[in-house]
Formats: structure tokens, sequence, C-alpha cells
């Protein structure tokens, strides 16, 4: 998330898209501290890099250029936040250990926020 909104500050002319993506970077940043010390915690290895998938996405973008980079880096950011959302509010409920669904929860009320921002933008675009 952090380095696909890093790309969005650079390649997007749209100034929604650009504070969305420093939305992501401020708050990414922080939640990966609080994942990395519940991990820590747990004696559980993160993984270090990105996903072939997340890769992939991100090859996809670099390749585009104005309101095409834009539409995608947002539809892109919808369709994850979505997946993610579902993920961490699963994990909240289900969950047996304290740390992880604190941890779940805060993030999954910063990820509907995002998710609400990534799809006001997708509808202002006309998607």
């Amino acid at each position: 998330e952090i380095a696909a909104a890093q790309m969005a500050q650079t390649k997007s002319q749209n100034s929604d898209v650009k504070d969305f993506a420093q939305h992501m970077i401020d708050d990414h940043t922080a939640m990966q501290k609080d994942v990395q010390a519940a991990a820590q915690n747990m004696n559980v290895t993160l993984p270090t890099a990105p996903s072939k998938s997340d890769q992939n996405e991100a090859k996809k973008l670099q390749a585009m250029d104005g309101a095409a980079f834009d539409k995608a880096y947002i539809a892109v950011q919808v369709k994850d936040h979505k997946k993610v959302l579902a993920e961490m509010k699963h994990e909240a409920s289900t969950t047996q250990n304290a740390q992880l669904r604190d941890l779940a929860t805060k993030g999954s009320q910063k990820v509907a926020d995002h998710l609400k921002m990534a799809e006001d933008i997708q509808a202002k675009m006309g998607k």
C-alpha cells in the first residue's frame, strides 16, 4: 500500500488521488508499526516483500499515466480495501488472541475509512 501510494503521489495529477495517497502513506506507516509489534509479541514472521499479485498490479500501474493511472489506482484501492476489511472484521470477531482482536478492530475502522474515501473518489471520477 505504501509503495503504491508513493507511486500515486508522483504519477497522479488529481488532487483527490494525491490526498488519498498521502492518507495511505501516513496511516499504513502507523499501522505497520502496530502490526510489527504484535507480530514480534506473537513470534510471527511477516512477509518482507509484496506478493506476486501485488507486484504485478504495481507493474500495471507503473505503465500508466494521467487519468488512466488515477482510475486504475483507485479501482485497486477499492478492491483491496474491501477484501482487507472483510478479513479484518472476520479476524476481530473470531480470534481468541486479545492483542490480535484489538489490532483487527482498530485496523478495520481505518480500512473502512480508506474504503469510503476511495469509493467517493471513484464515484467522482465516474469509475
